[in-house]
C-alpha cells in the first residue's frame, strides 16, 4: 500500500509539471505543435539572426517564456509575441528520415565496394567506378533532402499563431 502511495504520488508530482508550455497553433486546425520547459527552442526576433535558448520557465499570465540570456548568464523574460519564426529539429519527419537512410546506404555502398575490390571480388576502381558514383551520389542526394526538407520554419502571423498556456490545477 505505502509504494502504491509512493508511486501514485510521483506520478502526480510528474504529471503537475507539464502543465506549462508554449504552442504553436495552426488557424483552423485542432492539431498543435508544444515546447516545455526543458526543451531547445530554436527562434527567430525581428532581426536575421537564429537563437537557440532552453526554455527555462513559462508564464502564460504575463504571455512570456524564461530564457537563459548568453552574454550575463541572467534569466529573462522573453514576450512570446516578438518571435517571428520558429525552426524545429523534426526528429520524425519522413525526410529527415529519408535523407539519413540515403546517405546510410550511399556510405555503405561505396565503403562495401572499397572491400570488395581489396578482397578482389569485383575489379579494381579504375576500372570499375560505378558502385562509388552510386555511392557518392546517395549520400549527397540524401544530404541535400536532409538539409533542405527536413527541418520546417514556422512564420508567425496570418496561418500560424504562437501562445503560452498554464494548465495547472491548484
Amino acid at each position: 500500500m505505502k509504494n502504491l502511495l509512493i508511486g501514485l504520488g510521483l506520478i502526480m508530482a510528474w504529471s503537475a509539471s507539464g502543465q506549462k508550455f508554449v504552442q504553436i497553433e495552426k488557424y483552423g486546425s485542432p492539431r498543435t505543435i508544444k515546447f516545455y520547459p526543458g526543451d531547445d527552442l530554436e527562434f527567430k526576433l525581428d532581426n536575421d539572426v537564429w537563437i537557440q535558448r532552453t526554455i527555462l520557465d513559462v508564464n502564460a499570465d504575463r504571455g512570456t517564456i524564461l530564457i537563459e540570456d548568453v552574454n550575463s548568464g541572467i534569466p529573462m523574460h522573453l514576450d512570446v509575441q516578438e518571435i517571428t519564426e520558429i525552426k524545429l529539429s523534426s526528429k520524425g519527419k519522413i525526410w529527415r528520415i529519408v535523407g539519413k537512410t540515403l546517405m546510410a546506404g550511399g556510405a555503405n555502398i561505396a565503403i562495401s565496394s572499397l572491400f570488395l575490390a581489396r578482397s578482389k571480388v569485383i575489379p579494381p576502381v579504375r576500372d570499375y567506378p560505378e558502385p562509388y558514383l552510386y555511392g557518392a551520389g546517395n549520400v549527397l542526394l540524401g544530404f541535400g533532402i536532409d538539409r533542405l526538407l527536413g527541418r520546417p520554419v514556422y512564420k508567425f502571423g496570418r496561418r500560424y499563431h504562437l501562445r503560452t498556456l498554464d494548465l495547472t490545477i491548484y
